[in-house]
């Protein structure tokens, strides 16, 4: 069933870093209006978001799985709050006051970045909070492959169902 999930997972984490990219993308386009530290960020994040999806290219995770455990964990989390400082930091920039920062709530709330990251991070916390452990049975089929036995089906996007 996480094989399913696993797709999504991977098609939600390239269409993120593609909309990442353009983000920073017009960050740095329009430079002089923002701040040094949202520009920091925008490629801290875009760096730590690229190296969690390039951990997880088959033949990295393949032949190296502790590490691509460790950086996809790692740079995964951390990608995700360095999301949010982007997000709240590009969006409470005064924009008639280049350098500085609002504290007007309202700009974030409105924005469609601040929707976006809660969207990710809500579908990040999902599977957490809604994949169950079930006993399973491994049976080695051959020296490269093993194969997992559950005692019932489990339907496609289980997880994602809401009851």
């Amino acid at each position: 069933m996480l094989q399913q999930v696993g797709g999504i997972h991977s098609g939600c984490a390239v269409s993120s870093l593609c909309w990442l990219i353009y983000t920073v993308y017009v960050l740095f386009v329009n430079h002089p209006l923002n701040h040094p530290v949202v520009l920091a960020f925008g490629v801290i994040t875009t760096l730590t978001i690229s190296t969690s999806i390039l951990s997880a290219i088959p033949a990295i995770r393949e032949r190296h799985h502790n590490v691509f455990e460790h950086h996809h964990r790692f740079a995964g989390w951390a990608g995700l709050a360095f999301v949010w400082i982007l997000v709240v930091t590009s969006e409470l920039q005064d924009t008639k006051n280049p350098g500085h920062f609002s504290d007007s709530g309202r700009a974030l709330v409105v924005a469609q970045e601040f929707w976006f990251a809660l969207i990710i991070t809500i579908l990040i916390f999902t599977p957490w909070t809604t994949v169950r452990k079930v006993p399973v049975e491994i049976t080695i089929v051959s020296l490269i492959s093993s194969l997992g036995l559950h005692e019932h089906a489990v339907d496609f996007c289980n997880s994602l169902r809401l009851e």
